[in-house]
């Protein structure tokens, strides 16, 4: 209940107790043992008691009047000095007072809205346009209506393609979406978007940021291809020298494998021209082989080693 109607049951029980003690009175200056609080009065109370409950729900009110005009019949009663009044019977409850319906406003139609997507990259990304020239952005979702959407842009970094797009929620991502650009990779997350249905232009990036996890995993990686490599390398320039110290030592092997080879010959030969058998003359100092010319007037068999020890050289037609 509001304030006004409980301000009003307020006011009645005063008025009720004021004319109950005036009705006291007058009773016992005129010996009149019935006064009470007229039928008016509780019409009157009861009428503005409708009056204030103006708006509120009948099943509410009806009950409340009924109550406050039992509850003034006992009051009078007693005030008086005589019997109870009888209850009051039930007054009619009022007629429910019509609510007049709100009308919601018209919500407008929902519209596509231009959105456009544009590829940010980082200040480590290549300048000299060895990056790539374009990059391919899918777009996926679900319209509010439940098409399914599904497109693919070609985004340059640092410009913009725009697409028309239904009210609903949708996800751009880049398709190669790590790019691996000499020494640094570089990494682009999915960016989330909703069309609200106003028609208002939609702005998308998809950003690219230097990956440093994976930066780092791949000097690493490139760290440790490059000393496999050096060690690679020299462990075949170890190699390679162990190979030409081997042919050299081989060939100074077989040198000197030939060298003693030479001498033993030439040893065999010197044993073998010294154990032959020279001739010499009764007049020379030199001696000569079998057949030798100057053997014509004499000639006396001897060993070589005894003709080099008495003193004779070889003689130079027949050695």
């Amino acid at each position: 209940m509001g304030n006004g109607l409980s301000d009003l049951v307020r006011s009645t029980f005063q008025k009720v107790t004021g004319a109950m003690g005036g009705a006291r009175a007058s009773r016992g200056g005129a010996g009149d043992p019935g006064a009470t609080v007229s039928d008016e009065d509780v019409r009157a109370v009861v009428k503005g008691a409708m009056g204030h409950a103006r708006g509120f729900s009948a099943k509410v009110v009806a009950p409340w009047v009924v109550g406050t005009c039992f509850a003034l019949s006992v009051v009078s009663g007693a005030f008086a000095g005589g019997a109870p009044a009888p209850e009051p019977e039930p007054a009619d409850p009022p007629a429910p007072v019509a609510v007049a319906e709100v009308e919601e406003p018209e919500e407008d139609p929902a519209e596509p809205s231009q959105v456009t997507f544009s590829v940010a990259v980082p200040a480590e990304w290549p300048a000299d346009g060895t990056g790539p020239a374009e990059v391919a952005v899918s777009v996926a979702g679900t319209s509010d209506e439940g098409g399914a959407v599904s497109e693919t842009l070609s985004v340059a970094p640092g410009s913009g393609a725009s697409l028309d797009l239904e009210p609903g929620s949708y996800v751009a991502t880049a398709q190669s979406a790590e790019v691996t650009l000499g020494d640094t990779v570089f990494s682009a997350g999915p960016s989330s978007f909703t069309v609200d249905g106003s028609g208002d232009a939609v702005k998308v990036s998809v950003t690219f940021a230097v990956d440093t996890a994976k930066t780092e995993a791949l000097a690493a990686e490139k760290a440790a291809a490059e000393k496999a490599a050096a060690e690679k390398a020299e462990a075949e320039r170890k190699a390679a020298e162990q190979a030409e110290a081997e042919r050299r030592a081989a060939e100074q092997a077989a040198a000197e494998q030939a060298a003693a080879e030479e001498a033993r010959r030439a040893q065999e030969a010197e044993a073998q021209r010294n154990s032959q058998t020279v001739y010499i003359t009764d007049t020379g100092k030199k001696y000569h082989n079998r057949g030798c010319r100057h053997l014509k007037e004499s000639q006396h068999p001897i060993a070589l080693d005894d003709a080099v020890a008495l003193g004779y050289g070889p003689c130079k037609h027949c050695h």
